[in-house]
């Protein structure tokens, strides 16, 4: 017995995209599901995203920017030797927390240790990183 595979079109993929970047947006702007149904039945006139046209789906992802929903492009994270990884990863939270982009802290390493990039940093070199982000994060608040 055949099953017929079907393949999406180009079409249907970038509108899978647009109905999860609105999700992503929902959740980031901690939107229950009344006050998401709301937004989306004052933007488009219905209450669901699936039933959406591409154009509704663009206007809806308008509206939810308005909202303070901004679109971050994804970065990759830098390659470092495993050992360094949970130093990496402190890093990639303070940076996430302070609305810093990899290349910020890249540029700290290259202020404080003379390194082009983190992976050339030791696991001293990452620590001071991360006080340095602490520290900004507390002189900020």
């Amino acid at each position: 017995m055949k099953t017929a595979t079907t393949k999406k079109t180009k079409a249907q993929i970038e509108r899978g995209k647009l109905i999860k970047l609105i999700h992503v947006a929902k959740r980031e702007l901690k939107l229950d599901d009344g006050m998401y149904r709301d937004t989306l039945q004052n933007t488009v006139g219905k209450t669901s995203s699936k039933d959406c046209t591409m154009p509704e789906l663009r206007k809806i992802l308008d509206t939810l920017k308005s909202k303070g929903f901004t679109v971050a492009p994804k970065e990759p994270q830098p390659d470092v030797v495993n050992h360094n990884q949970p130093m990496l990863d402190k890093i990639g939270a303070l940076l996430a927390d302070g609305g810093y982009p990899w290349a910020y802290a890249k540029g700290m390493a290259k202020k404080m240790y003379n390194k082009e990039d983190l992976r050339f940093c030791n696991g001293d070199e990452l620590r001071g990183i991360v006080a340095a982000l602490e520290y900004n994060k507390k002189r900020k608040t």
